[in-house]
């Protein structure tokens, strides 16, 4: 199955209310490698699929500016992209007193 990378990302992010300029950070999970946005909307524009042999890094994520981030995911037949949203930490929470068990509320 070909894809074009660029597409699928607009694609992606039209989905989650999303736009190249909500982004802070496209690059590897690790930061190590990073691609301005411009960079990237000219160098992903191109078909890709593991039958033509250029698969997309599967640690390729791309960070919006409100902390949810674009991460690649393997789907089989070719890597494509999930949205994680930002979990913020809750203000005030009940204190953890066992980390054994089912189900804290129980």
């Amino acid at each position: 199955m070909e894809k074009n990378l660029l597409i699928e990302t607009v694609e992606a992010m039209d989905l989650f209310g999303k736009s190249f300029e909500d982004i802070v950070f496209i690059g590897s999970q690790s930061g190590k490698y990073g691609i301005s946005t411009r960079d990237f909307i000219s160098m992903s524009n191109f078909t890709y699929s593991k039958e033509i042999g250029n698969d997309i890094y599967i640690d390729l994520i791309i960070i919006f500016s409100d902390g949810d981030r674009l991460s690649r995911i393997d789907v089989g037949e070719c890597t494509e992209w999930e949205m994680i949203e930002y979990v913020k930490p809750p203000e005030d929470y009940i204190a953890i007193e066992s980390l054994c068990g089912f189900d804290f509320d129980e």
